[in-house]
């Protein structure tokens, strides 16, 4: 019998001493949950925050992107006003040049006839 008793106070003693440990188990369990939650909800404010400010230069790259367009589509206007001008002084380069040449051949007939007046 007191073998037995024994026995009963061993197997006591034991499942109090499990139990004990397995409620350390439990709060150190608990505790890490506790920090990952915290460290996850850290992961997701900085996710949060990156894609804000991905977001954003997403729409300043869209604002840049617009404005090269129009900077480009200025320029080849620019060109071709340039263009058209070079043409223009050319036209009237040619006009300049085949009024002198009409001029000179007036101012050479006119001297020709003073010549046979004289």
């Amino acid at each position: 019998v007191e073998k037995l008793e024994a026995l009963q106070q061993d197997l006591r003693e034991t499942q109090k001493n499990e139990a004990h440990d397995h409620a350390e188990q439990i709060s150190a369990l608990q505790a890490d949950l506790v920090g990952q939650q915290a460290l996850q909800r850290d992961a997701q404010e900085r996710h949060d925050d990156v894609q804000v400010s991905l977001q954003e230069a997403i729409q300043k790259h869209s604002a840049l992107s617009s404005q090269c367009e129009e900077l480009v589509e200025s320029l080849q206007r620019s060109r071709q006003d340039l263009s058209d001008c070079k043409s223009a002084e050319q036209l009237e380069a040619e006009r300049h040049a085949a009024t002198r040449t009409e001029l000179d051949q007036h101012v050479a007939a006119e001297e020709s006839l003073r010549q046979r007046l004289d």
